[in-house]
């Protein structure tokens, strides 16, 4: 009788954890960072791709799709053909799951932030706000909504799902190793990615914390979702750039 009371009251707050996770609600939450960043790489990018939205369409290129916003695309239909194929989960937004979900999403980017102070020693914030290139800002605020959600759907959502079944159905490999296999595979390709065309150089210690940040961000998304882990991710990367904004030059 439990199970069939909070089956028929989806809005329980009893039942966050597994609603968070569902597939539509992670489509609904994520809709205003797909649009802020579709929208912000036009007019404020100037049409200027990131990383992973370059492989991204070299990836749908091999099967003949191509398009600028063909990655959007991509997040909406993969989340609202997983709704479709579950069938029991309902269609109704939850605006009050939304909230909850940023908070939370916005929490589990602070041990990743601060351990990248840590680790990487980056400097103290210690500019005013007159002296912060608010600019470059806005524009560093849509690449990190894009990073949050274009490297999850690579790294995390695809890249995990192709290792593990190449593990599983290919090699045969048992389970454990499949999924520990996936995880540390997506993770070090995460972290390799922030060394490609960039001017950021290679160094060890920075190779150590992008593949544990890779590490961190799979085990979100094993655990909570990939709407969870593309706004962990985001807040992450915003929390970088206000900080270097905020840091004297």
């Amino acid at each position: 009788m439990g199970q069939s009371s909070i089956s028929n009251h989806p809005s329980s707050i009893t039942t966050y954890w597994d609603r968070s996770k569902w597939p539509l609600q992670s489509l609904y939450f994520l809709l205003p960072l797909l649009v802020v960043y579709e929208i912000g790489a036009v007019t404020i990018l100037g049409g200027t791709q990131l990383t992973a939205t370059r492989l991204l369409g070299q990836f749908f290129s091999i099967f003949g799709a191509t398009g600028v916003h063909l990655p959007a695309v991509a997040v909406v239909a993969v989340l609202l053909g997983t709704h479709l194929a579950r069938k029991r989960d309902p269609w109704t937004p939850e605006p009050l799951l939304y909230v909850l979900m940023a908070v939370e999403s916005m929490m589990l980017a602070v041990p990743l932030f601060v351990l990248m102070t840590v680790l990487l020693r980056e400097p103290v914030a210690g500019a005013s706000l007159s002296a912060v290139d608010w600019g470059g800002w806005r524009r560093d605020m849509v690449i990190a909504v894009g990073a949050g959600v274009y490297e999850e759907l690579l790294f995390r959502m695809m890249g995990i799902a192709m290792i593990h079944a190449i593990t599983k159905d290919l090699l045969s490999l048992p389970d454990e190793v499949c999924m520990i296999s996936a995880v540390a595979i997506s993770s070090l390709s995460f972290a390799l990615i922030h060394f490609v065309g960039t001017h950021n150089p290679f160094t060890m210690t920075k190779m150590l914390f992008y593949t544990v940040a890779g590490v961190y961000f799979a085990s979100v998304y094993l655990g909570r979702g990939f709407g969870i882990v593309v706004a962990a991710h985001a807040w992450y990367d915003a929390l970088v750039f206000t900080k270097l904004a905020m840091s004297d030059q």
